[in-house]
């Protein structure tokens, strides 16, 4: 019988001990007194963190399960150079804590190596977003230089980069330029390259660049929305793009989804709620340089 109320017990407290995780928490720098990134658990599993190493600055999505007291994740990486904003090699990794307490305000956990680690309870609503920034991040904001990103996609391929992710509400510009492969190299395929904001298998938008043989020497600039199962709607922002000429643009957005992209000091705004901000800059069957201006 005291076997049985022991086990009783234990099955009653884990969901309690994975329930009381669900929210965002700071995880602490070496000191105790500040973070160095945060860490999202939702309900459904889903788990987000961002941080600061070092020079890196770094990413992660995935799922997170507990089994007993191990809590294990499964998170791809995107890591990129603090000061340069260049991306390196995404990461793959899967492990398990042993967590020893969560409380209303602290998550107390043994981590693979064996040493006791705690994080502080910044929010009992978990969320996709990159704020608050960690204390080391918004100390190298003045110092960030972002370098050029460049792709040279041939006739028929495709390059893409991760670019950092953004928050909301927040502001980007960045320069563009694009060089598309001669079309009879490249035999039905329409030479493009664009920026996007928010995974492809959810809502994102584009800002892109393509090249048809009847534009001549010139590009479309073109702003688009996509929604799965649902018709592109794309909007022309304008038809006499100089090729490899430098297009400059600002998109700006909030929480709620109120989206305005400028160009040319023109203002077009939109309406596209996204749970995240995930970017990219891709090229197919051209040569194309971003740069994000700081």
């Amino acid at each position: 019988m005291r076997m049985l109320l022991g086990l009783l017990i234990i099955l009653m407290v884990l969901p309690a001990l994975a329930d009381s995780r669900v929210g965002k928490w700071c995880e602490l720098a070496d000191d105790g007194e500040s973070c160095v990134g945060y860490i999202s658990y939702f309900q459904n599993g889903d788990v987000y963190a961002y941080g600061n190493i070092e020079n890196l600055l770094y990413t992660a999505s995935g799922f997170w399960q507990q089994n007993g007291s191990q809590s294990c994740l499964n998170l791809t990486y995107k890591v990129f150079h603090v000061i340069t904003e260049e991306p390196l090699s995404p990461e793959d990794t899967n492990f398990c804590n042993t967590v020893v307490t969560i409380t209303d305000k602290d998550f107390t956990y043994i981590d693979e190596s064996g040493v006791k680690q705690t994080m502080k309870r910044y929010s009992h609503q978990p969320d996709f977003s990159r704020q608050p920034l960690p204390e080391t991040l918004i100390a190298k904001q003045q110092t960030i230089k972002p370098i050029t990103l460049e792709l040279d996609a041939k006739p028929g391929q495709y390059g893409v980069m991760s670019l950092p992710n953004e928050a909301a509400p927040n502001q980007v510009s960045f320069n563009l330029t694009f060089s598309p492969y001669p079309e009879q190299e490249a035999a039905n395929v329409i030479p493009y390259t664009y920026v996007q904001v928010g995974e492809s298998d959810s809502r994102h938008l584009r800002v892109s660049l393509h090249y048809k043989k009847e534009y001549g020497d010139k590009a479309a600039l073109m702003l688009e929305y996509h929604t799965p199962g649902a018709a592109a709607k794309r909007q022309l922002l304008a038809n006499d793009v100089a090729i490899n000429s430098t297009v400059e643009v600002t998109l700006a957005w909030t929480a709620e989804g109120q989206t305005t992209v400028s160009y040319k000091g023109i203002d077009t705004q939109h309406f596209l709620p996204l749970s995240n901000w995930p970017s990219y800059f891709i090229a197919s069957s051209a040569k194309a340089a971003y740069t994000r201006r700081p």
